[in-house]
C-alpha cells in the first residue's frame, strides 16, 4: 500500500520524509492480525506475511500473503529495510507481485516504465515448502503436542495431589479441573476427571480449528473483493 502520511517535500534539492507516526516495520491498519510466519506457531494462510514488493525510491510496499494477494498494511521506510534484511530468503529484481483489492491498481502497473519497474524489488519471507495451520495434517499435529503437553502437566498435578493428601487428610483441590487432556489411550491408572477433560479439550480445539479456518477463507474473500452483494440488494434477493 501506499504510504498516504508519507509526504516529500524539496529541501535544498533533497527529499525529505516525516516520521512514521507508528513503531515497527509495518503498521495492521484494519487491526486483522497480518503478521510474520511465526515457526512453530499456528500460522493461518490469509494472515501470514509471505513477501514484500518494495520501492525503495517511492517508499512504497505491497505485502502478500502466501496466496499472493496483497494485505492493507502500511511500510514504515525506516523500519522495513532492516526486517528485510533478517528475513528474506529470496529476491526477484523488477517485479511486482500480488492481486486483489489492495494490489497496485492496473493503470498504475500497465504506466510502468522499464526503468520505473526496475525500482521494485520482490522479498519473498517465508519458504515455499512452510506449513500452515490450514492443513489438516499440520493442525493434528499441534493439537497432539498441545495435549501430550497437558495430560504430562495434569499427571504431575495428580502425582502431587496424592502425595500431599496423606500428609493433609483433608480434601485436596485439583488443580487440572479446567485444564484440557490428550489421550490417546485411556489408561486404568487416572482418574476418570481426566479423561473427560481430555475428551473437552478436544472438542474445544475441533472448534477453534473450525472458527479460524472459516475466519480466514472470509479474509480470503475480502482480500480478492468479494464483499458480496451491497446491503440493499441482498434484502430484496431474501425477500424474493
Amino acid at each position: 500500500m501506499r504510504d498516504s502520511w508519507a509526504h516529500r517535500r524539496s529541501w535544498g534539492g533533497r527529499m525529505t520524509y516525516r516520521c512514521a507516526p507508528f513503531k515497527g516495520p509495518f503498521f495492521d491498519v484494519y487491526r486483522i492480525g497480518f503478521n510474520l510466519y511465526q515457526p512453530n506457531q499456528n500460522n493461518w494462510r490469509q494472515r501470514t506475511i509471505a513477501g514484500v514488493s518494495w520501492n525503495g525510491r517511492e517508499r512504497e510496499a505491497f505485502f502478500f500473503n502466501p496466496d499472493g494477494l496483497v494485505l492493507p498494511i502500511e511500510a514504515n521506510p525506516w523500519e522495513l529495510p532492516p526486517l528485510l534484511g533478517r528475513h528474506t530468503i529470496q529476491r526477484e529484481f523488477a517485479t511486482v507481485v500480488g492481486s486483489g483489492m489492495f494490489a497496485m491498481k492496473k493503470a498504475q502497473r500497465n504506466a510502468l516504465t522499464a526503468t520505473g519497474l526496475g525500482e521494485w524489488v520482490t522479498y519473498w519471507l517465508v519458504d515455499f515448502e512452510a506449513g500452515y495451520a490450514n492443513d489438516l495434517a499440520n493442525w493434528a499435529a499441534y493439537v497432539e503436542t498441545d495435549l501430550q503437553a497437558e495430560r504430562q502437566a495434569a499427571e504431575a498435578s495428580y502425582a502431587a495431589v496424592q502425595d500431599l493428601r496423606p500428609r493433609t487428610g483433608q480434601p485436596v483441590e485439583r488443580p487440572w479441573n479446567e485444564q484440557g487432556l490428550q489421550v490417546e489411550t485411556p489408561t486404568d491408572d487416572l482418574p476418570k476427571q481426566i479423561l473427560e477433560n481430555v475428551d473437552a479439550r478436544r472438542s474445544f480445539l475441533q472448534d477453534e480449528y473450525a472458527r479460524q479456518y472459516a475466519e480466514d477463507r472470509r479474509i480470503a474473500a475480502w482480500l480478492r473483493g468479494e464483499a458480496g452483494d451491497p446491503p440493499l440488494l441482498a434484502l430484496m434477493k431474501g425477500a424474493a
